[in-house]
């Protein structure tokens, strides 16, 4: 018997009586000769599987060619060999091509979205949206907001009864049917999340299947190609202008950013809300946090420019869309309903709850009966009464600005010139984030109809609010007086009955 190694594998020996044990014990004792055999060193089976495993991946490799050779892909003879620049796109690294994906990755993949998201943005705002790119969706989260996600492409327009559309779009740049119908129910549920009104994924391609889809949850499907023929009737318009691609804009809004972090007295949650929130919020928030900024600036904390005539540019933006707002709902609760309405929602958060209020004014009731008995009791002993004022529940609570008048005139002017007062908040980007930070694409002639007398008129009554209600900020504003508001010609904004 040979020695017996940690590698030899034991030999079960069964009586010689039987001949099928012999037989059974003459393959086991040749079994055992051969196992205790020297086994090869880790380093020589590691270099014979590394080996193995290279020439199965070539082989992989070569039966997908020969696959795609097969239907076509590249020539239509089954049997010719691809061409080498086929073979190095395949094998390349920086293109991930699977099973009816095309989809890039890193910043090539990255590059096409953004782009995509830009050709987008362009063509919403040349039908007359106000427009925002990358827009991130914010969720109260112990008490704090956070940013869950972000809306490629966030469209607000507002009718001729200046009732706010709100729309986002999701842009892909992938083809084939990866991931197309799980990003179509995300996007719907996302549309929920924002309250938008209308939600649209647009990718290089897309298939039978996603449509039916779209079509069945209600989202609007897009493909590269129906973008493209949407945009044949853009060449008018700029590629790139106010927040809309690559300008100075987005170079301005980095350095900004950089300056907020190092300012402590300035809220960050409430620039984020001004910037970003304000669009899609009701009018008493907006109001509330102009009440805010108000205060910040009153202090003393001086703003350093770029982050100044950006944060006002932002101010004013938020004022105009509340006020757009606002003049919308007094076609159903008339002026002095919807001024009512935010003097409840700033002094108790909800527009539509008057509990709290109520509770106070009875609070302030019961307060002047007790003194009134009191007053009568001193009288009865003799004593003379001491007159003083009574403090009321009700007014500690009020937050009503005083400029809220200015607010209400705004939005009642604003309802009566409907086809003005919709295209201000473009007029808004273009004077403010294109204009004023130097910016030539304003001038183009796609966007003379934003330049009018009467949109220079609303908007000196827009900038008047302004500076009644945060007046640190108006001065960084002043220059838009200068622009020419001199491109097109419309009728006159009718007049307020206050003045």
């Amino acid at each position: 018997m040979p020695p017996t190694s940690a590698l030899t594998t034991p030999c079960l020996k069964l009586p010689e009586s039987s001949a099928l044990s012999l037989r059974t014990s003459s393959r086991s004792s040749s079994f055992c000769r051969q196992t205790s055999r020297k086994r090869p060193s880790p380093t020589l089976r590691t270099a014979r599987t590394e080996t193995l495993r290279r020439a199965l991946s070539k082989a992989s490799a070569v039966t997908v060619i020969l696959r795609q050779n097969a239907r076509g892909a590249w020539s239509s003879h089954p049997r010719r060999p691809p061409p080498a620049a086929a073979l190095r796109k395949t094998f390349s690294p920086h293109c991930d091509r699977k099973w009816g994906d095309g989809a890039m990755t890193g910043r090539a993949g990255k590059e096409k979205g953004d782009e995509l998201e830009r050709r987008f943005a362009r063509a919403e705002f040349a039908d007359g949206a106000l427009v925002r790119v990358r827009h991130p969706v914010t969720q109260s989260v112990g008490g704090r907001p956070r940013t869950v996600t972000d809306i490629d492409v966030l469209s607000i327009d507002f009718d001729s009864r200046l009732r706010p559309h709100i729309g986002i779009s999701e842009c892909k740049s992938t083809r084939g049917q990866s991931g197309e119908q799980d990003r179509l129910l995300w996007l719907r549920g996302l549309q929920e999340l924002v309250g938008a009104d209308r939600s649209a994924l647009v990718r290089q391609t897309v298939t039978e299947a996603g449509r039916g889809v779209a079509r069945h949850i209600g989202v609007d499907l897009f493909a590269s190609s129906e973008l493209e023929r949407r945009e044949q009737v853009l060449e008018h318009v700029p590629q790139h202008f106010a927040a809309i691609g690559e300008t100075s804009f987005k170079e301005e809004s980095a350095a900004a950013d950089q300056q907020l972090k190092k300012i402590g007295d300035l809220p960050s949650g409430l620039v984020s809300f001004l910037r970003h929130d304000a669009l899609l919020a009701d009018p008493h928030r907006v109001l509330g946090a102009l009440l805010t900024l108000d205060e910040v600036t009153r202090i003393g904390t001086v703003l350093p420019n770029p982050l100044a005539k950006l944060l006002a540019g932002h101010v004013l933006q938020a004022l105009v869309s509340a006020a757009l707002r606002a003049g919308g709902r007094t076609d159903t609760v008339g002026a002095e309903g919807t001024r009512r309405e935010i003097e409840q929602g700033l002094n108790t958060g909800d527009p539509h709850d008057r509990q709290i209020l109520r509770v106070a004014e009875m609070a302030d009731a019961l307060l002047r009966e007790e003194l009134v008995t009191i007053h009568q009791a001193y009288r009865v002993a003799g004593a003379p009464p001491v007159e003083r004022p009574v403090p009321s529940v009700r007014d500690a609570m009020s937050q009503t600005p005083t400029w809220l008048v200015n607010f209400m005139d705004l939005a009642e002017r604003l309802r009566r010139r409907s086809p003005i007062a919709r295209q201000l908040p473009q007029t808004i980007d273009l004077a403010v984030f294109d204009a004023l930070l130097g910016g030539d694409a304003w001038k183009a002639p796609a966007f003379d109809h934003l330049f009018a007398r009467e949109h220079r008129q609303a908007l000196g009554i827009a900038m008047e609010c302004l500076s009644k209600a945060v007046p640190e900020l108006t001065k960084h504003l002043l220059p838009l007086t200068d622009l020419p508001f001199d491109r097109a010609t419309t009728a006159s904004l009718s007049q307020s009955k206050h003045q």
